[in-house]
């Protein structure tokens, strides 16, 4: 009887938050598959108005993207998709929030494992995906590697030291409660209370008996959360 051809591998991908590739953009205007070029944010919604469930201009940045730009409007799906589709497509750089990315060459590799001092840069606005050498036969994303950097639910300040032991109030200034115009510059500026810091070992804890059953876990830079329970 007929014979079904096994299904093509998909692209499986590793995501590192908060991160992009500088200066290893592929450019997709020499690219001829999967339309890439097309897909340019300028070509589809500066040059004239876009039609069809493909248009994604939330991605185009007006007044930025220009006719060099080699920003794709694509949703995050459809990003990878086409750079598993194109052999010199290594990675990924997705907007998290709207349909916007880059694609990425093997230079990026050096970025990734930081080869000669190389790395990737910090940005909570973009992901950066990169591809893995072996497929299997459906795609899906490894876990997240977490390089420290704070993200939009956690805030990390590597290198705090407190230069004496005691317990203290966290407080956080968020410029959006402030007027318009003015910012995180003084005291009185920091009306949001976070949370409360125990400088000292676990005896500190220990003896406040909000702690007796919490839980504890160990933090990226060192020190721990606790949480009553």
């Amino acid at each position: 009887g007929p014979v079904t051809a096994p299904a093509e591998p998909t692209q499986v991908y590793n995501q590192v938050l908060a991160s992009y590739c500088p200066g290893g953009n592929l450019n997709v205007t020499e690219v001829t598959i999967g339309d890439a070029s097309r897909h340019r944010c300028y070509t589809k919604c500066a040059t004239a108005p876009c039609t069809g469930d493909d248009c994604f201009c939330d991605g185009h940045f007006y007044g930025f993207d220009s006719g060099d730009s080699l920003a794709l409007c694509l949703d995050e799906e459809a990003c990878l998709k086409l750079c598993a589709e194109v052999d010199d497509c290594y990675g990924v750089d997705m907007h998290v929030t709207l349909p916007r990315c880059f694609l990425n060459t093997i230079s990026c590799r050096d970025h990734v494992f930081s080869a000669a001092g190389a790395r990737l840069h910090h940005d909570i606005k973009y992901e950066f995906f990169y591809k893995r050498d072996a497929a299997p036969a459906t795609r899906r994303l490894l876990e997240v590697e977490d390089l420290g950097y704070s993200w939009n639910r956690v805030l990390r300040y590597k290198g705090l030291n407190l230069r004496s032991g005691g317990t203290f109030k966290v407080c956080f200034c968020d410029e959006d409660l402030l007027p318009l115009g003015q910012s995180c510059s003084t005291q009185a500026d920091y009306k949001v209370e976070l949370g409360t810091i125990h400088a000292s070992g676990v005896s500190c804890l220990l003896g406040d008996t909000r702690f007796h059953r919490g839980t504890c876990c160990p933090q990226f830079w060192g020190g721990h959360r606790c949480y009553a329970t």
